[in-house]
């Protein structure tokens, strides 16, 4: 075995510089919100897609419930070739959560209120 040459690898990060909620079929019409506000019914499953710019984007994504009795964050998806992501949420009891997606420095907020239909009036 002989040695030809040598390499350098220089990585170079790249910080999230904007973090969009999508409101509508990501593939088909939307539009892209700072906030969403989502109201589902106990049992319901609903999934919530976002873009990232830029597309490659090196920055670490957390996505947290602040009550988990009323909505658990079940998975995240991210796909750094397209820089879009999916958030699946699943309702588990009546009340209000709120679901913080972080990229790097930047937060997005997403407001759920989650009912009962055995015993919420509309």
């Amino acid at each position: 075995k002989k040695c030809l040459g040598s390499m350098k690898v220089n990585v170079v990060n790249k910080a999230a510089t904007s973090v969009k909620l999508v409101k509508g079929d990501i593939n088909g019409k939307y539009t892209e919100e700072d906030t969403l506000s989502i109201s589902k019914n106990k049992g319901d499953s609903v999934s919530v897609n976002y873009i990232v710019t830029p597309k490659n984007c090196s920055d670490d994504i957390y996505v947290k419930s602040s009550s988990s009795k009323v909505v658990k964050v079940v998975k995240n998806d991210y796909s750094y070739g397209k820089g879009t992501g999916v958030i699946t949420l699943k309702m588990n009891g009546a009340g209000k959560a709120v679901i913080k997606l972080t990229v790097g420095s930047i937060t997005k907020k997403i407001n759920v209120t989650v009912k009962n239909p055995d015993t919420d009036k509309k």
